[in-house]
């Protein structure tokens, strides 16, 4: 399975301290170089940046051609992270794309790829029996102290999911 993620999902689960859900999940996962610059470079993830540099699974990608970027971001309102990362899905066929932001998974499903967020992530993680129903809600309570945004709709359909 060929996943590529943007940055938000990777910061995400960070700040919760379970970023090895995705290596257990998906096995390998591909970072354009815009998303390993945007989790290395930028300031206010430096808590988290000694843990990312601990995980082995991530395969960083070239960088996009800088016209080629810059096209894609004005079309669909993005930054460059989020391009990249929707540009590498198609170039390599991916089967899923990690990603949050809302224009970005509207231009995913223009695109017509696969999208999962981070309570995708953690609801596959409950479903393949790598959480327990209380680590969701320990995770999530981390999440939402973090500061990470969890909308109504998203909370409810994980609620429903561990209930199940």
């Amino acid at each position: 399975m060929i996943v590529v993620s943007d940055t938000t999902p990777i910061i995400s689960l960070l700040k919760v301290h379970q970023i090895d859900l995705l290596e257990k999940l998906f096995g390998k996962v591909i970072l354009p170089a815009e998303v390993y610059e945007e989790l290395t470079v930028d300031n206010r993830f430096y808590k988290e940046i000694a843990d990312f540099q601990e995980c082995d699974f991530f395969e960083i990608e070239d960088c996009i051609d800088d016209e080629i970027l810059e096209k894609f971001k004005q079309d669909n309102k993005l930054d460059a992270g989020e391009s990249a990362a929707l540009i590498w899905c198609e170039k390599l066929a991916a089967d899923l794309i990690l990603m949050d932001e809302k224009n970005g998974r509207d231009a995913a499903d223009t695109m017509n790829l696969k999208c999962m967020g981070t309570i995708g992530i953690i609801a596959g993680a409950y479903r393949n029996r790598l959480l327990s129903k209380q680590d969701v809600i320990s995770i999530v309570l981390g999440l939402q102290k973090s500061g990470r945004f969890i909308s109504d709709g998203l909370y409810k359909m994980l609620m429903e999911t561990i209930e199940e």
